[in-house]
């Protein structure tokens, strides 16, 4: 994956995690639903994210603001 897909990638999966989180809620979102939504498999978004917590933080630093449940 070139670095230019790898950016829009990850950013997509950003804007999908915080689509999820703010209709699902934190605890109710899983690598999973992102994911399916992205029509990826886990470890692609594995790949970018080693975890949830990771790409909370990601959301948080990039500007986002993300209401848990």
């Amino acid at each position: 994956m070139r670095s230019s897909e790898a950016g829009a990638t990850r950013d997509r999966i950003l804007e999908v995690a915080l689509e999820l989180f703010g209709r699902q809620g934190y605890e109710g979102t899983s690598i999973r639903d992102i994911a399916e939504r992205m029509e990826l498999t886990k470890a692609a978004v594995y790949y970018h994210f080693p975890s949830k917590e990771d790409l909370l933080h990601a959301l948080s630093h990039s500007g986002h603001e993300v209401a848990l449940e």
